[in-house]
Order: C-alpha cells, then sequence, then structure tokens
C-alpha cells in the first residue's frame, strides 16, 4: 500500500479514536456510525490516492506518446528534404 495513503489512514483512525485514558463504551449504533465514517473517509482517501496515481500515469504516457510525435515529425522532415 502506498505510503501516503497510509498515513492517511492513521490519521482517520487517530480523529475516529477515543481520547487516550478515556473509559467508557459505545452502543451498538454509535459503532456503527464510526464504522460508516471510518469506511467513507477510507474510500475517498483511496480513491484520491488512485486519481493521483492515475494522473501520474497519464502524464507519463502523454510524455512518451510526445517524445514519438517530436521523432516521427524530424524522421518525415528528413525524407521530405531528400525528396
Amino acid at each position: 500500500m502506498n505510503a501516503k495513503l497510509m498515513q492517511e489512514i492513521e490519521k482517520i483512525t487517530k480523529d475516529l479514536a477515543p481520547p487516550a485514558n478515556s473509559i467508557g463504551m459505545l452502543t451498538s449504533a454509535e459503532m456503527s456510525y464510526l464504522i460508516a465514517v471510518a469506511a467513507r473517509r477510507g474510500a475517498i482517501a483511496g480513491w484520491v490516492q488512485g486519481m493521483r496515481t492515475a494522473a501520474i500515469s497519464a502524464k507519463r504516457q502523454n510524455d512518451i506518446l510526445s517524445d514519438e510525435l517530436k521523432d516521427l515529425q524530424a524522421q518525415l522532415n528528413v525524407s521530405e528534404r531528400i525528396r
């Protein structure tokens, strides 16, 4: 798992965890609420990380295609000069 995503999950966990040295019990409804919030936040964090990864991949692919286009244009210019 990506380090940045792991950091985000740890942050979510700390945000939802009870304060240190606290004593108490959670009702079923409270526990369900915390699980739902954690799941939503985790899903959003995962989606954001996926979008970042996709953007980086798309940029790399775009750079490769741009380089290939430049090479093809250079080859075309050379072949036109030969004619």
